[in-house]
């Protein structure tokens, strides 16, 4: 049960789970589906009732349907060295989890459980969704965490880990503060400041704070849902700390509304994918879900015509009176009229 509370903490407070929760697609419902469909399956052939049956039944339709509505693009993303920040903050306490998991007892059937699940949630890259994976390496954190609580009761190495994070982080928050102040008061303007400073300080101070409550007690269970707390409430400040200049620079909102600050488009056309982008920016008086292959039909004369499409599709495309292309986000704009 303690472990299963961790861990529940744990996928709570990836970094991974936040940015896939706040992307408004379908990634959620894959992992959900994953998730449900390994656990009935477990319980299918721990307890062999028809209940987990359905479970997975319904797991796996769910996951079915969310992995043919996603476009096939994580997995090739899925090794990158920034998904990496994903597994933030856990990613800062390596060496306790490697003492921990050194530990793990394999051959119990609750970690060989979890261990299969991992491979399992892992070969679901091959899906294109590797955060399947997650709610499982959430359980091998959580049995490792508690395999090094019971080799050092007093979690000396951890709570050291703690204070030496929290000591980093007021460090910047400390920074941060000061550039704001040459930007604000002083002739400098060379500092790369966040977006919101005000967020991005109370986000700040709230990890530090949480992070320092958890050296303070000495229940493991307490402990982890403390650090899993400030890492959570973290996370949240993070947009806020994206400075000015980068969103204006990625953020394919703010270039559609650079594009055209003064009108709004007559047509704006745009992969079924894509269309959340173009309401969020508010810029779109109507939206059409289409794919690359009919779009050239909306290029007609006298109509001015906004098409949204992936970088690559466009280069099939009727050349267009102004084309942008957004790198990082892999986005073309064409304009017709």
């Amino acid at each position: 049960r303690a472990a299963g509370g961790m861990a529940a903490a744990v996928f709570l407070s990836f970094g991974t789970v936040f940015a896939a929760g706040t992307a408004a697609d379908r990634t959620a419902y894959f992992t959900l589906g994953f998730t449900v469909a390994i656990s009935a399956f477990a319980d299918l052939v721990l307890r062999k009732k028809l209940v987990h049956l359905l479970g997975l039944a319904a797991g796996s339709a769910l996951a079915a349907f969310a992995c043919l509505q996603m476009p096939p693009t994580a997995f090739r993303w899925a090794f990158w060295p920034w998904y990496l920040l994903g597994l933030f903050p856990y990613l800062l306490f390596l060496p306790v989890l490697i003492a921990g998991g050194r530990r793990i007892r394999f051959r119990a059937a609750v970690p060989r459980a979890a261990a299969v699940g991992v491979l399992l949630g892992f070969a679901a890259l091959a899906l294109g969704e590797w955060t399947a994976g997650l709610p499982f390496l959430a359980v091998l954190i959580a049995l490792a965490l508690e395999q090094y609580a019971e080799s050092d009761p007093e979690m000396t190495r951890f709570d050291r880990l703690l204070k030496h994070w929290a000591r980093f982080f007021a460090a910047a928050g400390i920074l941060l503060v000061a550039g704001y102040c040459l930007f604000r008061f002083g002739k400098v303007r060379a500092f790369p400041l966040p977006n919101n400073m005000t967020m991005t300080v109370f986000a700040i101070l709230i990890l530090v704070v949480w992070s320092l409550m958890a050296t303070r007690d000495k229940r493991l269970e307490v402990k982890t849902c403390y650090l899993a707390l400030g890492a959570a409430f973290f996370l949240c400040g993070l947009p806020a700390m994206i400075p000015a200049s980068a969103i204006l620079r990625h953020t394919p909102a703010e270039l559609v509304r650079r594009c055209w600050p003064q009108e709004k488009p007559v047509f704006v056309a745009a992969d079924p994918d894509l269309r959340p982008m173009m309401y969020w920016a508010k810029v779109a008086s109507h939206v059409a879900p289409l794919s690359p292959a009919k779009m050239p039909d909306l290029i007609r004369p006298g109509m001015r015509t906004v098409l949204v499409v992936r970088e690559p599709d466009s280069r099939s495309l009727p050349a267009a009176r102004r084309r942008i292309v957004l790198r990082p986000a892999g986005l073309a704009i064409l304009e017709y009229e």
